[in-house]
């Protein structure tokens, strides 16, 4: 199949979460598109604003990132060409400019949508094809692949940059697999030491603000789990459908979206009133 290349082969900026299926997105991009992927800029939430604006080329592909509206109507007023893949709730129903190219789909991670697309105009991806499936099962908390784990535990460890180096061949490397294993013993009895309590058998709330993603891992007979992550915030896990409860919160005033089964919560005050509203919720 012909390869077709993106911007008229002009060079574009990437920018992505900082996460494991914010990485492997850059990667694929850059296996496939080379030096035309000028800068990476990772980041969070926090520093998204400030991303966007730094706009050292004209063209853009975001990855693995939910928009507000205000972000959507920056970026269009900043780029020329934009490519939007997503799979995040919060990026649905969203009003962005038709002329853009917009994958959303709550269905699989970022990195794999990143992968059908890439697949679709043309590009073999099938040496990446391992490093896909794995991260897909951990970032969609299905776990059905020891693999997720091993590459989480060895991105929190090496950080962005040197993941993307230590991966962009699709190749493990055995001292990193190693120290992942290391890294998993480390973990476990890290947060078989955090404080932790259930709520008459229905909803379980640990205090951590280490290894988020992996303390319901830890405890995986519960459906329903709240970490207490920070100064007013929360992670929330369930096996329903969260996006009613992100609605409630929403209306309520209160910040909150994120996966269908996972996702994050920005409160203004007391964090029972919130855990209090997820009881609810869950008990149905």
């Amino acid at each position: 199949m012909k390869q077709s290349q993106i911007f008229n082969s002009e060079k574009c900026i990437s920018i992505s979460h900082w996460d494991l299926d914010g990485v492997f997105s850059p990667i694929l991009l850059k296996h496939c598109f080379g030096d035309q992927i000028k800068k990476v800029s990772p980041c969070g939430y926090g520093k998204l604003d400030a991303v966007i604006k730094n706009n050292a080329c004209k063209n853009l592909i975001i990855t693995d990132l939910s928009l507000t509206q205000k972000q959507i109507d920056d970026v269009d007023e900043l780029y020329q060409e934009v490519i939007w893949i997503d799979h995040h709730l919060t990026s649905k129903g969203l009003d962005y400019p038709n002329h853009w190219t917009v994958m959303i789909d709550t269905r699989a991670c970022a990195t794999k949508l990143v992968y059908l697309w890439l697949q679709h105009i043309g590009y073999d991806l099938s040496v990446a094809k391992e490093f896909v499936d794995a991260t897909e099962s951990y970032d969609m908390w299905r776990h059905d692949d020891p693999n997720g784990m091993i590459l989480n535990n060895i991105f929190w460890d090496i950080n962005f940059w040197k993941f993307m180096e230590a991966f962009k061949d699709f190749k493990w490397d055995p001292i990193l697999m190693e120290r992942a294993k290391e890294i998993e013993v480390e973990k476990h009895k890290a947060i078989s030491e955090m404080e932790t309590y259930v709520i008459e058998d229905i909803l379980r709330v640990t205090i951590g603000s280490e290894y988020i993603s992996d303390i319901t891992l830890h405890y995986p007979e519960e459906k329903h789990q709240v970490i207490i992550s920070g100064k007013n915030k929360l992670s929330i896990r369930s096996s329903n459908d969260l996006s009613e409860f992100y609605t409630i919160l929403n209306d309520k005033g209160i910040e909150a979206g994120g996966h269908k089964n996972a996702g994050g919560v920005t409160y203004p005050g007391d964090s029972m009133e919130v855990i209090e509203e997820f009881y609810n919720f869950v008990r149905g």
